[in-house]
């Protein structure tokens, strides 16, 4: 019987061949080997073997060099079901068993209708002998082919239920073709293995039948049948059997013969939530686009509060209206409009293939086109497909014969000599390996030209090439970058034990010459593909964890419990949409969220801290936001119809900011008005990039380059104009930086495209790097001053020291870190420490960390210092520590609460902080209430006058209607303000800091003037809100 012996696949253009071997059993599927006697009856004699054993298989290999042979063997049975399929690379094996429905050892004519239909697909990973991986997905079928339950692999199961032939009177008319085929209702059930508290959903349908469409002549049709639509969809989250309605969607449709382009088609959707129900109406028309017959469908959404009589008097208008057209023929989008309102044209080849896409259309000021074409493959030159921007700039994307892409090439729309703009120059390279995978890209950069004589520029390009190893499993091991550095994420979907046979990932990074090696993140995932637990090891082959982080998850796969590397706590629970509801922090603080009751998208309408409200929100219909309440702050926003951005906001103080927009700008406006100012904005018709803009007498212009980088900025006020300018590579490195002074700043970078030098004038910079790619050294020279910082981590890429050569003085920084990537304590050294004076540090810095504050100088301190850490479990270690052999300039150590907020900071040596009075800072002590709110700090010190200890007593307020709004500060200690009382203006802005400094801020709550001691300053700002000028004191 003629049969494939061999399959072989050029892609060509330089990429690897894929070469299939084939085998096959003695046995086929035409019944070799069995009792069968062929019959040439149009039947399939297989299925007359009487053999319930009987099956027949075929076998395929691939080779790839540097890797080991693939071997897929597939088993069938005598009704050409596949049962087996088992793939072999090395020691990775993959099986996948498939069963079926009836019983295999009856014959043909005693099967089930649904028998070719699988029912369980058991999944198995295994490497050698060890113990295999299982994942199980299930499917059963009723004998009308229906799916009727589902068990996913991450054990969540899904029932569906179907109306019988004759349907149920007021939910479902009888089939007309005599199907059961109407799906009555589908419950999603959670995983029996999650914890926390998911819902079992349900969602019930109801249908209804219309009539068969007239003939032309309007005489009936006496084949045609009435056909069904839905009518009505009911979603519910079950509690117990009782079934609590969420949501609630109906149709209507056309059901007048007079109008057949709108028959049978909708007409209006109501989707009710909360009571609150939200309409879209539909309206049909035909027209010809391009020459192509097209529909139009016409859409009205009418939010629930559309209507509503606001308190000046008018009635708020929550209604959109829009046109979608789609080819009459293909279906294809002729218009689309996206989620800011811009509307999107397309346009077709004879195949179907995109070649325009019109951004805004029907606007001649913004009308954009990007361009598609599209070239087959002829003799030795590739497929190629071209995109042209909306500027005119080419890109050409070459694919191979699999149509894969192994070239890019772009324009040099940006270069200096005018005659290269048209040039196509390389920019990305792709080979792939005879398995089909990525084995190497090249990324190329193009640098600054060279010059060698006046005019003549020659091009540069910085080659960046990265290749990638795969392991037995046919996935991604490890890439190696230009600059030599291993990344590694090798997953093992077979586990271990101790994982419970889930897959686990393990990265990590090696050096180029492979004698250097970060530490290991490993990464244990459930069937959700989501991680359970991430350990960290300092080194590859260690067996203790340095630290790990657990999570756990309900049902549906959602995060219902974290334990941090320090055993912190946090419980979340969610609603039937999977929004955020609780969160109980690990000092059991809840913090609560609500949501919009109209809709399941992520609209918060409340949050809360244990009861306290932080804010509050209200969306319209049409899910815009048109209040919010912060700290009892209100502010309103005012839209026009059918915009998505607000025409007009309403501070809390009742200052106002007009807007201006043209949707297709994106959120960016075109004015911007208050009383204090007024801001214009103009913006490049083609790709909306910001080009000019005004305000407060400044003027703001930009230009850019063809990769959206800037090329210029110049900033005008009065008679004078600053100018910056700016060159990038074709990938966004800085090669240059001119400021408004004509200052040049050249940046100069390595053959794997890392920044090496930067030069402003005398001043230059240069950059070193480690083995393992991080910064090891800066060092910064102008003339004879230097500074030289030599920096070095830990095997988790945390700074552990920072070593300064100021002209010849050496200082060291050191540093260590909890589980958590805290700072534990951190040690500034006069010279270069050794390793003893190292141990001295951390083993002082355990001692403090383990013991309270000395006794304070008075009883009301000692009373709020055992209050703190009554509260408080700090680490208390057994190694002891003489500080009498304090060799540091400055060391200091770090305590943290269950949520991770510094409680507890201890100083001593000659560099300790000082404080704004000038005092000598040893020890502080935070207290913390739910909402983070510094309420209280003990600060012991060392007075600047009499070098006696002291403390200070400072005692933060909160007595705002904003629980966050710090009202007020007393002090203990003299010479410390007894209290300062804080002012705030109505949009919650500080005008009064209680030390005598007064405040002022417009309607953006930018800060305008600044007053202390009879002197004010004013600030100014350019459209875009950055402090462009300072005048006064």
């Amino acid at each position: 019987m003629p049969r494939v012996k061999r399959h072989r696949i050029v892609p060509g253009f330089g990429q690897a061949e894929q070469v299939t071997e084939y085998e096959y059993s003695s046995t086929n599927f035409v019944g070799n080997g069995s009792d069968v006697v062929w019959n040439n009856n149009g039947r399939d004699n297989l299925y007359d073997v009487a053999d319930a054993n009987y099956s027949y298989w075929s076998k395929t290999t691939e080779r790839c060099p540097g890797q080991a042979d693939r071997t897929v063997l597939r088993t069938f049975d005598r009704f050409h079901r596949m049962v087996e399929e088992k793939q072999v690379q090395g020691i990775c094996v993959i099986t996948t068993v498939s069963q079926y429905p009836g019983n295999s050892a009856e014959p043909f004519g005693k099967q089930p209708e649904n028998f070719q239909l699988q029912q369980l697909s058991t999944q198995r990973w295994q490497k050698a002998n060890g113990n295999p991986g299982t994942a199980k997905h299930t499917t059963e079928y009723d004998l009308f082919g229906n799916l009727i339950r589902e068990v996913a692999v991450t054990g969540v199961e899904t029932v569906y239920e179907y109306f019988p032939v004759d349907g149920e009177p007021g939910k479902c008319p009888a089939d007309p073709q005599g199907f059961v085929r109407w799906r009555k209702s589908q419950t999603i059930k959670p995983s029996a293995k999650g914890e926390g508290a998911a819902a079992t959903e349900r969602t019930e349908f109801v249908y209804k039948a219309l009539d068969p469409v007239p003939l032309p002549e309007g005489t009936p049709d006496p084949v045609a049948k009435p056909w069904l639509v839905l009518k009505e969809e009911q979603a519910f989250v079950m509690a117990g059997e009782m079934k609590v309605p969420l949501s609630q969607t109906i149709t209507h449709y056309h059901e007048s013969k007079e109008d057949l382009l709108s028959y049978g088609r909708p007409a209006e959707t109501i989707m009710t939530m909360g009571a609150k129900p939200t309409t879209t109406s539909y309206s049909y028309t035909t027209e010809v686009v391009e020459n192509h017959p097209a529909l139009v469908v016409n859409q009205v959404v009418t939010g629930f509060d559309h209507g509503q009589a606001l308190e000046d008097g008018t009635v708020r208008n929550v209604q959109k209206t829009f046109a979608l057209k789609h080819s009459a023929l293909t279906a294809e989008p002729l218009l689309n409009r996206d989620d800011n309102d811009v509307e999107i044209a397309y346009a077709y080849d004879l195949l179907g293939r995109v070649t325009v896409e019109t951004v805004a259309p029907n606007d001649k000021l913004y009308k954009a086109s990007r361009k598609y074409s599209y070239v087959l493959a002829v003799g030795d030159s590739p497929a190629v497909q071209t995109s042209t921007d909306v500027k005119g700039v080419t890109t050409r994307t070459l694919l191979d014969g699999l149509g894969r892409v192994f070239e890019e090439q772009r324009m040099e729309a940006d270069s200096v000599e005018i005659w290269r703009r048209q040039r196509y120059r390389k920019t990305y390279l792709a080979t792939y390996n005879a398995y089909g995978q990525l084995a190497e890209e090249t990324e190329y950069d193009w640098m600054a030209d060279v010059v060698t004589e006046p005019g003549i520029h020659h091009a540069v390009d910085l080659t960046l090439q990265t290749t990638y190893g795969y392991d037995d499993w046919g996935q991604q091991a490890w890439q190696r970058g230009p600059d030599g550095i291993c990344h590694f994420e090798v997953t093992d979907p077979a586990g271990t034990e101790a994982s419970a046979q889930m897959p686990i990932t393990r990265s990590w990074r090696e050096s180029a010459d492979g004698t250097v090696a970060s530490g290991v993140t490993e990464t244990w995932l459930n069937r959700f593909e989501e991680a359970t637990h991430v350990r960290r090891f300092r080194k590859k082959d260690d067996t203790v964890a340095y630290s790990q982080h657990t999570y756990h998850y309900d049902g549906l796969g959602r995060v219902a419990r974290e334990v941090a590397a320090d055993k912190s706590t946090t419980l979340s629970t969610y609603d039937t949409f999977g929004r955020l509801l609780t969160q109980t922090l690990p000092d059991r603080s809840v913090v609560t969220r609500r949501y919009a009751t109209f809709d399941s998208d992520d609209l918060p309408e409340s949050i809360d801290v244990d009861g306290i409200v932080l804010g509050t929100q209200t969306f319209d219909g049409l899910k815009r936001l048109y209040r919010s309440v912060t700290g009892g702050r209100e502010r309103i926003l005012h839209y026009k119809p059918g915009y998505n951005r607000p025409e007009k906001v309403f501070t809390p103080s009742r200052q106002w900011v007009e807007y201006e927009y043209n949707p297709v700008l994106g959120e960016e406006p075109l004015k911007r008005t208050s009383s204090r100012f007024t801001a214009d904005y103009t913006y490049d018709p083609e790709n909306a990039r910001l080009l000019r803009c005004t305000e407060d007498g400044q003027t703001l212009e930009r230009d850019y380059f063809s990769t959206g980088q800037m090329k210029w900025e110049k900033r005008t006020e009065g008679n004078e104009t600053f100018e910056m300018t700016y060159a990038y590579s074709y990938r966004d490195r800085m090669l240059s930086y001119t400021d408004v002074l004509g200052q040049v700043q050249d940046y100069q970078y390595d053959d794997a495209g890392r920044l090496q030098k930067t030069t402003l004038g005398t001043t230059v910079a240069m950059f070193e790097y480690d083995k393992l790619g991080r910064t090891s050294k800066i060092e910064t020279r102008d003339g004879d001053n230097y500074l030289i910082t030599w920096l070095e981590y830990d095997e988790f890429d945390r700074e552990r020291c920072r070593r300064f050569d100021m002209k010849g003085e050496i200082q060291t920084l050191t540093q260590d870190y909890d589980e958590c990537d805290r700072i534990e304590w951190k040690t500034l050294w006069a010279g270069e420490p050794g390793d003893n004076m190292l141990r001295q540090a951390e083993a002082y810095a355990n001692h403090v960390r383990g013991n309270l504050h000395a006794p304070a100088v008075t009883e009301k301190a000692n009373q709020l210092l055992r209050a703190i850490y009554a509260r408080h479990t700090p680490y208390r270690s057994n190694v002891k520590a003489d500080s009498a052999q304090e060799d540091w300039l400055r060391h200091e150590v770090y305590a943290y609460d269950s949520r991770g907020r510094l409680y507890d900071y201890k100083c001593s040596g000659t560099l300790s902080p000082v404080d704004p009075q000038g005092h000598v800072i040893r020890t502080q002590a935070f207290e913390f209430d739910a909402l983070d709110n510094i309420y209280l700090v003990i600060t012991e010190l060392t007075d600047k006058d009499t070098d006696k200890p002291g403390e200070n007593v400072a005692e933060y307020f909160f007595e705002c209607e904003d629980p966050a709004q710090l009202s007020s500060i007393t002090n203990s200690y003299p010479g410390y303000p007894a209290t300062a009382k804080l002012i705030y203006d109505p949009d919650g802005n500080l005008t009064d800091d209680g030390e005598g400094m007064l405040m002022d801020y417009d309607a953006t709550g930018r800060l305008r003037s600044v007053e202390k001691a009879g002197l004010m300053s004013s600030y100014h700002y350019d459209g875009v809100d950055r402090l462009s000028g300072q005048s006064g004191g």
